[in-house]
């Protein structure tokens, strides 16, 4: 299963900027390095890379060392893993006068 997510923040810059989006497939087949979405009980939905993993949790870390996240100071379970990103793209914005 694919599904679309709209990228906030600046956590995963330069990989990742604001109002980018990332086509995400729905596994729990991720290891250390891959970006992915987790669904977080706290915060919602966030789009991190895996620092560190084991069989039943995965550790998170942003990309952009200028910025920290709370979201990365505890591990998540597997189960809440809702993809790994396997596209991302940005829309080119235009004003019309």
């Amino acid at each position: 299963m694919l599904n679309l997510f709209r990228v906030n923040g600046n956590s995963m810059r330069p990989f990742l900027s604001a109002g980018d989006f990332v086509v995400t497939r729905r596994t729990q087949n991720v290891g250390v390095g891959d970006v992915i979405v987790v669904n977080d009980e706290r915060v919602g939905n966030i789009i991190k890379r895996i620092l560190s993993a084991d069989e039943d949790e995965v550790v998170l870390e942003g990309d952009n060392p200028r910025l920290e996240s709370s979201c990365c100071e505890y591990p998540h379970k597997r189960s809440t893993i809702l993809g790994r990103v396997i596209f991302r793209f940005s829309l080119p914005f235009s004003q019309s006068h």
